[in-house]
């Protein structure tokens, strides 16, 4: 893991401290990104719809520059405090830092440019209808990559003590591949299932990681419903884990708009990063 893209909307600081703690366990190079992003259109129903909209374009545009400055202030001021060099990556040794602005046609973007990093790394979306969400989303559906998204500022290591939320599918599979190189350096792992999930593959999957990491422990629910957002952040409060890993969209690519989805459940449950793979 040594290339990381870290993007934030709204509050920034979260996302940047946490990709200079994995930037620091690993050696890694950050980019933290900037630049253009969608911007709605706002439109009035009168004679005066022209004037409205051009008025409010102009005041969107003064936010998202408003929104890009202080996300480089942070990043520029987190790396600096860490002692973090500014420099391209270029195959050197210990932590460093770069920051870019690109210009993307829509928030989706960010997962065909997140397709050459080893992790993207977004906030956690206060709504679901918000350009967070869709950022998170297209990073999950496009990028082919692992995606740790974060919901507060990480004050340890992340990855000492994780849970590992398997429903035997392919994404599951992938989240999971995707996360070895911080399982193999956890403390403690605990497999959360439910048996008629897992289809027999728990056993397997505990073969294998306890080839990779030490402590590993499997537990089941009885009922598959529960194995949801709420249940799946109890199981992490219970083990004080500060990583979760999941799969994200597994019955596929068509995203609930209410937030009823396993995945959007645990989004929206989330109390620590969650790397999630499709």
């Amino acid at each position: 893991m040594k290339h990381i893209l870290a993007a934030a909307c709204i509050d920034p600081a979260p996302v940047f401290e946490g990709a200079f703690d994995l930037a620091e366990e690993f050696g890694a190079h950050v980019v933290g990104l900037g630049g253009s992003w969608p911007r709605q259109n706002i439109l009035s129903w009168n004679e005066n719809a022209g004037s409205v909209f051009v008025e409010g374009a102009h005041l969107l545009e003064h936010e998202e520059e408003v929104r890009n400055r202080g996300a480089r202030k942070s990043f520029l001021a987190i790396a600096s405090e860490r002692g973090i060099p500014f420099r391209p990556l270029r195959g050197q040794a210990g932590p460093s830092a770069e920051w870019r602005s690109v210009e993307v046609p829509d928030e989706g973007s960010i997962g065909s440019f997140g397709r050459a990093f080893d992790l993207v790394i977004v906030e956690r979306p206060s709504d679901i209808a918000s350009f967070a969400q869709a950022r998170l989303d297209g990073a999950i559906l496009r990028s082919g990559r692992p995606v740790l998204m974060i919901p507060y500022e990480p004050k340890r290591r992340i990855g000492t003590r994780v849970v590992i939320v398997w429903r035997g599918s392919i994404s599951c599979s992938r989240s999971v591949a995707m996360a070895m190189p911080l399982l193999t350096k956890a403390d403690v792992i605990q497999v959360f299932s439910t048996k008629a999930r897992a289809l027999g593959t728990c056993v397997e999957l505990e073969r294998t990681l306890a080839a990779h990491a030490s402590s590993i422990t499997v537990r089941y629910l009885s009922e598959p419903d529960e194995l949801n957002g709420p249940a799946v952040m109890a199981e992490a409060r219970a083990i004080d884990a500060d990583l979760i890993v999941a799969g994200a969209y597994c019955r596929g690519q068509i995203l609930d708009l209410f937030g009823r989805s396993p995945t959007r459940s645990l989004m929206r449950s989330a109390e620590i990063p969650i790397l999630f793979a499709h």
